[in-house]
């Protein structure tokens, strides 16, 4: 079971990663015509699809921390 619940949280990381960059660059150059005036270069684009893919695994991160200490604190209580 554990095995399992590893695997859905890597493949959950991947995904929020790869949709956030995606989503993140699709709309910047989307709107970058109309904001800028120009189309952005592609060093653009991927500098801030890597810029969301961090922040997509930073939030992650942030869950998986907070559910390991709610776990903890579960086995902790428990053993009392």
């Amino acid at each position: 079971m554990g095995a399992v619940r590893k695997f859905d949280s890597a493949v959950l990381t991947v995904a929020v990663i790869v949709i956030a960059a995606v989503a993140a660059a699709t709309g910047a150059g989307l709107a970058a015509p109309s904001l800028l005036g120009r189309n952005l270069a592609s060093f653009e684009l991927a500098g801030i699809a890597i810029g969301f893919a961090l922040l997509g695994w930073g939030l992650t991160a942030s869950r998986r921390r907070r559910e390991r200490k709610r776990m903890l604190g579960m086995r902790d209580s428990a053993l009392w």
